[in-house]
């Protein structure tokens, strides 16, 4: 009776984990749909209307009341917070002891992934930012924004790891929201600056979205394997 429960459980759990797969497959096959329409928006130089009305109503929404904020938010993925923050999410994934180095490991490959996949479009698409940078800023290429794709990246990956072993449904809503605010304003803070443009930043939100959902579908296959064996 005892090994019927436990296979019962095995068998609920993976038909949970397969519902969620397929969820994060579906949200993975539809940016990948975006990617594809952002490169041929791209290509076809469609981007310049979007442009200008977005960065528009960011201007007239955003005044220079919103200096410190805007600052504070794009500091939020400068490797001296980010640094220290995923030590500290490396240090909890340990305690909670659930599979805790694959877990570790996927959270590199997701984060150090992100910054070689940045480089490597930023480097094929070679789009200048916009002509108010200084001459230093100017020779960095701003498509995708690096800012958008890694905040996507490593905030929603933690948000996905404490959700999945968080015991307290609150926290996962806490860090849900938490990591979209960052994601919003991490995103918004080139625009209010005038170091990126708006399809920049919608570009790294897509291509992000993209990795992030990827390395989740990676990380629980590699995580039901064992089980299957």
């Amino acid at each position: 009776i005892g090994a019927l429960e436990k296979s019962i459980k095995i068998f609920n759990s993976f038909g949970k984990i397969k519902l969620a797969l397929a969820g994060v497959a579906l949200v993975f096959l539809i940016f990948c749909g975006l990617v594809i329409g952002i490169i041929q928006d791209y290509l076809a130089h469609e981007f310049s209307q979007f442009d200008s009305l977005t960065s528009l109503v960011v201007k007239l929404i955003f005044t220079q009341k919103w200096m410190y904020t805007m600052k504070l938010f794009g500091n939020l993925t400068s490797y001296k917070i980010l640094i220290p923050f995923i030590i500290l999410i490396s240090i909890w994934i340990v305690f909670k002891g659930v599979d805790r180095f694959l877990e570790i490991r996927f959270m590199f490959l997701a984060i150090l992934g992100g910054e070689v996949l940045q480089f490597v479009l930023r480097n094929i698409f070679r789009r200048m930012g916009p002509s108010g940078l200084s001459l230093m800023e100017a020779v960095k290429y701003t498509f995708p924004s690096k800012q958008a794709l890694l905040a996507i990246v490593i905030y929603g990956f933690i948000s996905f790891i404490i959700i999945r072993h968080s015991s307290r449904k609150w926290l996962g809503s806490a860090a849900v929201v938490m990591a979209l605010a960052i994601c919003f304003f991490a995103g918004l803070s080139p625009l209010f600056f005038q170091t990126e443009y708006p399809s920049d930043i919608f570009a790294g939100y897509v291509f992000g979205v993209v990795w992030l959902a990827l390395n989740i579908i990676l990380l629980e296959v590699y995580r039901i394997l064992p089980k299957i064996k």
